[in-house]
């Protein structure tokens, strides 16, 4: 089975081709990149290397020869409250997207879009009493949000119509191991706890899904190859979602550090979301809601997804990596 991957060069990425290395030989992986960096990596293990973007169609077409299995992971990522232009997003991972299934030549059979939970996001007055599903409506209020909900909106309309089946997973906010990047939402709670930030010791109600890059790439792989699944859409979360107070007490014992909570009364987090709400940021919102909480109970029901890696487990691995003592 020949598989084409996007994105190999990004933190998911490389996790992907090393488990995709473990089912199939590394002659049979092809893989897109743009730095050279990336390259010279990916070739150490043998796979097939393009170099090229997703705006470059001879470069996908040397990507997508001869494959059977596409994996898209690709993007442009926001990382913090500021992030680029809609152009920008529209740009890479809209249009990218699109170029990409034009691409496909027939042997493609199926074709797996890592898209993201911020497609879906909550409109400012959601009083998010449930977690995000399948069912929601998708409300995305940022620019990276509006990005990856188009993404899925052109797999849904062009896959079909070259006889591919297609797979999109939404994992949530944070996605942490080894390798994430600094700037990520785990990757700066990690460095915020290490260096005694007092943010970190309120009690902020809020609770976000979180979910190891292991337990991602396994279930990736092993649902994208499995081809009763066709045309689905899921989340991907570990159970139950976790709040910044319940990430932090983890990060510090992992440290070894003791920490004194900063409680502040129910009635301050009611009182700023029903008077400051309309005025903050979508992820200034995540603090005091459960804004970025999904439920992956479909994925486990139709699709068998589970999760091994606990938060304990893979913050022992995490934290190194992030504070540079690896």
């Amino acid at each position: 089975m020949k598989v084409a991957v996007t994105g190999a060069g990004g933190f998911i990425g490389r996790y992907l081709v090393r488990a995709l290395l473990t089912q199939t030989s590394p002659q049979e992986i092809s893989c897109l990149v743009r730095s050279p960096d990336q390259r010279a990596d990916l070739e150490s293990l043998g796979v097939r290397v393009v170099m090229g973007s997703l705006a470059e169609p001879g470069a996908l077409a040397d990507l997508c020869r001869d494959a059977d299995v596409v994996f898209h992971l690709a993007a442009r990522v926001r990382y913090g409250i500021h992030s680029s232009r809609d152009a920008d997003f529209y740009a890479d991972n809209v249009q990218g997207t699109i170029h990409l299934i034009e691409a496909c030549p027939a042997s493609v059979r199926r074709f797996i879009h890592m898209s993201s939970v911020n497609a879906v996001e909550r409109a400012p007055a959601d009083p998010c009493r449930t977690p995000l599903t399948e069912e929601s409506l998708c409300r995305p209020q940022t620019p990276y949000g509006r990005s990856k909900l188009l993404s899925e909106e052109a797999v849904r309309r062009m896959a079909p119509g070259k006889n591919i089946s297609f797979l999109i997973l939404r994992p949530p906010s944070i996605v942490y191991g080894a390798g994430c990047n600094k700037k990520s939402g785990m990757a700066i709670l990690i460095q915020a706890v290490s260096a005694g930030s007092l943010l970190t010791r309120i009690n902020f109600p809020g609770r976000f899904s979180v979910l190891h890059v292991q337990d991602l790439i396994r279930e990736t792989i092993r649902m994208g190859f499995l081809e009763t699944l066709r045309n689905e859409t899921f989340f991907l979360a570990d159970e139950p979602p976790c709040s910044i107070p319940e990430i932090s007490e983890e990060i510090a014992r992992s440290l070894g550090l003791r920490r004194k909570p900063l409680v502040l009364p129910n009635g301050f987090y009611s009182a700023a979301n029903r008077w400051l709400s309309p005025l903050m940021p979508f992820q200034i919102l995540m603090l005091l809601r459960d804004q970025a909480a999904v439920s992956s109970e479909q994925a486990r029901l139709l699709a068998g997804f589970s999760t091994r890696v606990s938060l304990s487990e893979g913050l022992k691995e995490t934290i190194p990596w992030v504070l540079g003592r690896s």
